[in-house]
């Protein structure tokens, strides 16, 4: 991982730029004001199970486990709310579908993204203590397939992270790198984007204005 890059407003990013991070909830993404690029429930996904699954019944000698008829849909719900910023390693190149499909007018272009990705994390725990904060990269998978529960190419520290990470596969040309910021208690209510002092960017990072 060379480069990542985030595409947005200039404005917005000038903010980034000069030491100001933003986050904003999950559940934000739903918003149907958003771009189908960018709008996605980031809390529940769902997908088929394989046609040879068995579900398993209980009853009063034990389990009993049966071949449905038809496909079953499998359902993952995060309950907790929790916060997160969406990056993409589409950063060799300007990639015109971003400016496209994400209103965007310039984009970060971050050369050292292992120190942005310290210095966030730092910043996030001094911030919120006892939250937990990191970055990964966004698993796709296909609806039709179904996901895995984990990633055995994932390292130990990495091992259950997957429900906040998956995509489906429309979504997969973004190459997303994201930050997850996950809250100790559950919030309530409505809930805004935080910001939070990262410091200046300008030693590890470019702003780039897009070209019509």
């Amino acid at each position: 991982m060379s480069k990542v890059a985030k595409y947005g407003k200039f404005v917005h990013l000038e903010k980034l730029l000069q030491g100001t991070f933003r986050a904003a909830v999950a559940s934000l993404y739903k918003n149907s004001k958003l771009t189908a690029a960018q709008q996605d429930d980031e809390r529940r996904k769902s997908s088929l199970m394989s046609p040879t699954t068995k579900i398993g019944i209980p009853t009063r000698i034990g389990m009993h486990y049966a071949e449905p008829i038809g496909r079953i849909t499998r359902t993952m719900e995060i309950r907790r709310e929790y916060y997160m910023t969406a990056f993409t390693y589409c950063a060799d190149a300007v990639e015109p579908k971003f400016a496209a499909e994400f209103n965007a007018d310039a984009r970060l272009l971050i050369h050292d993204p292992a120190t942005f990705g310290m210095r966030v994390c730092n910043a996030a725990q001094i911030s919120r203590p006892r939250w937990i904060a990191f970055f990964a990269p966004a698993h796709y998978f296909d609806p039709e397939k179904g996901h895995p529960n984990y990633l055995p190419s994932d390292p130990p520290h990495m091992k259950y992270t997957l429900p906040w990470r998956l995509k489906e596969t429309c979504y997969a040309w973004q190459q997303e790198w994201r930050f997850i910021w996950l809250p100790d208690s559950n919030l309530v209510g409505e809930l805004p984007p935080i910001e939070f002092a990262i410091g200046p960017l300008s030693d590890i990072a470019i702003l780039e204005r897009l070209k019509p």
